[in-house]
């Protein structure tokens, strides 16, 4: 998706100019050529008195120098396809001259607005990423003042240029990562650097380039952030950079197009505990996954880190794809102990054959399990074929369906209106003599079920990470542990300078990207919680009353589901148990079962619960209960 077809209505502007750029060129060309065609038909039509004629070549000769405002002198009559090609023929070449002479005085002006700038932003990539953020960072431009931004990309689209020279960013065609391509983009005086190419190896080293010329010459720190699907190289990278790099010179962030759609249809689309799953359910929660590529691996890393559910009940994934064997060997070369969290099933199996549909209609049928599909294959059409076909299947035990769409417009915008509208609304607007049949409203009803995820406009949220419900919500959970162990540090002689030092009670920007992890899995799983004791999360101005604190039942509850979802995160994240801690080797006593756990550790899991409604209103969302008022009163 180029930019100029992600442009909304707000910036209708932009798609005008990149149309306005085809037809200028269409029209040069023809222009050209009809004046070239009109030329040589006219020299042959016209005979001078001292000539028999003229041949094919010296009439395409002579027309080539209509071109340059150079040819004989015609004694009347001249045809008229003549007159019309020597006057033609100079005015396409005058605004040919025109525009070239246009488009190098803004080149020129553009290095001279290039060669000022400071404190700007410099996104590497004009992908359909790159496309989103850009739009986004110039409409914080415009109502914020934000300062101007610089894209770097090898070989930009024509359309992307038009885009970007309406939008007034300076466009770079280059590799960025090599240092001469950054320099030139002043990342040296630059505030923010988004480096959001399609490969990860290829952010990275823009990363690494962007830390050595920061650490030779920078005035401030960069905010880097850098977009890195596999939640593996993330530590990896981090430990690289801030290993070579002053640690005032660059702010580290992390960013992924495909993780808040995955969290988001996992905690609110489906979502993956259906209604809530409380301590008495039976039910076990099942996530079947058509297609695992990036999008249906990142589905299944969050499932397996926030599946912990109050009646323990272990998460199932099913996982069906042409390469499910080596995408399966992959996961457990990464993940050895994912399969200790959750149940794991890989199936090599084509999605549209015989044997797929048994396995999900077999699925379906389960009555023990909340069953939940998403259809994840990059080609969108084949998702929305074998979703609708397969639409019969899901209705009896209801499934969840989500389908993955690149774009919010169209189908996507289609299904969204349907599932938010009432029967009434399907009755009013159904059919097509305005009286909808059963047949239609059963089809309207089943399109209903599926969930669009995964829309291209929505990487627009990378420009600012930080205004994300659970980013927001995790930086408010590492706050509130800080405060808390500082608390209980300084009742201990001497306590309180030991505590300052340990790394995971540092600032939130100087904490490493492992522990601010493990603060968004926590704030992320803060909605199965509340749904496991008939809550949930409402904006603040929801004229419904507030939940302030919960029963002793529910505290113990919650705090048990958060030492699960904390030991299912350790164990993922290739931890293992020992009797002493060690961060170097990845080990901690406290990966045991709730009943074997120290009293003073149960005491940490239970202030993180207890403090859950302050921690939701500091970022303007309050805890109500679900059709009733009273709380659990046993478990």
């Amino acid at each position: 998706m180029s930019l100029q077809h992600a442009a909304s209505s707000e910036d209708g502007a932009s798609p005008l100019l990149s149309l306005r750029r085809h037809w200028l060129r269409r029209t040069l060309a023809l222009c050209a050529i009809t004046a070239l065609v009109l030329g040589i038909i006219g020299y042959v039509q016209y005979q001078p008195r001292s000539e028999q004629g003229v041949s094919y070549g010296n009439a395409l000769y002579h027309t080539a120098q209509l071109f340059m405002l150079h040819s004989p002198h015609f004694e009347e009559p001249v045809p008229l396809t003549l007159e019309v090609a020597r006057w033609l023929a100079p005015m396409t070449l005058l605004l040919g001259l025109v525009e070239f002479v246009r488009r190098v005085l803004r080149q020129e002006i553009s290095h001279h607005t290039l060669s000022r700038l400071e404190g700007h932003t410099i996104v590497c990539g004009l992908g359909q990423k790159g496309g989103e953020l850009i739009r986004r960072l110039c409409r914080e431009r415009k109502t914020a003042g934000r300062r101007a931004v610089v894209a770097i990309d090898e070989n930009p689209r024509a359309e992307v240029l038009a885009e970007c020279e309406e939008l007034g960013v300076v466009v770079l065609a280059g590799d960025a990562t090599r240092q001469e391509t950054l320099v030139e983009a002043r990342v040296g005086q630059a505030a923010r650097l988004f480096a959001v190419c399609p490969e990860d190896a290829t952010n990275c080293e823009i990363a690494a380039q962007a830390s050595h010329l920061r650490s030779m010459k920078a005035t401030s720190a960069l905010e880097c952030n850098i977009h890195v699907s596999r939640a593996e190289l993330r530590e990896a990278l981090e430990h690289t950079i801030r290993a070579h790099s002053d640690p005032g010179s660059m702010k580290l962030h992390f960013v992924d197009a495909f993780d808040p759609e995955a969290l988001d249809l996992l905690l609110y689309g489906l979502p993956l505990d259906h209604e809530g799953i409380g301590p008495r359910d039976s039910r076990a929660a099942h996530l079947v996954i058509l297609g695992f590529g990036r999008m249906g691996r990142a589905l299944a890393m969050r499932a397996a880190q926030l599946g912990v559910f109050a009646n323990g009940k272990r998460l199932r994934i099913s996982v069906l794809d042409g390469r499910a064997e080596t995408h399966r060997a992959d996961l457990l070369f990464r993940h050895p102990q994912i399969e200790a969290v959750a149940d794991l099933q890989f199936h090599q199996l084509e999605a549209a054959s015989p044997q797929a549909r048994r396995l999900v209609e077999g699925w379906c049928a389960e009555t023990g399990a909340l069953t939940s599909i998403a259809f994840c294959f990059g080609d969108e059409t084949l998702s929305l074929e074998l979703a609708l076909r397969l639409l019969p299947l899901f209705e009896p035990n209801d499934v969840r369906i989500a389908v993955r769409l690149s774009r919010q417009t169209g189908l996507a915008h289609l299904l969204s209106q349907l599932r938010e509208s009432s029967p009434a609304e399907h009755s009013a607007t159904g059919g097509r003599s305005g009286n909808p049949t059963e047949e239609d409203l059963q089809a309207r009803r089943a399109l209903a079920r599926l969930r669009p995820f995964g829309m291209e406009e929505r990487f627009g949220c990378l420009a600012d990470p930080g205004t994300e419900s659970v980013e927001r919500s995790a930086r408010e959970v590492h706050r509130a542990y800080v405060e808390l162990s500082l608390r209980r540090a300084a009742e201990k002689p001497g306590g309180l300078e030991k505590a300052k030092a340990r790394p995971e009670l540092r600032d939130w920007d100087l904490l490493s990207e492992d522990l601010r992890e493990s603060n968004r899995q926590q704030a992320a799983h803060l909605v199965f919680k509340l749904r496991a004791i008939g809550c949930e999360v409402v904006p603040v101005d929801t004229d419904r009353l507030a939940v302030e604190k919960f029963s002793a039942e529910e505290l113990e509850l919650l705090a048990r589901m958060e030492h699960a979802r904390w030991v299912a995160e350790r164990l993922i994240a290739n931890w293992t148990f020992a009797k002493e801690k060690s961060i170097l080797r990845r080990e901690n006593p406290n990966l045991v079962p709730w009943d074997d756990l120290k009293d003073n550790v149960r005491e940490y899991d239970r202030d993180a619960v207890l403090h859950i409604p302050e921690l939701l209103r500091a970022v303007g969302k309050k805890v109500c209960r679900r059709g009733r008022e009273t709380p659990l009163t046993s478990v």
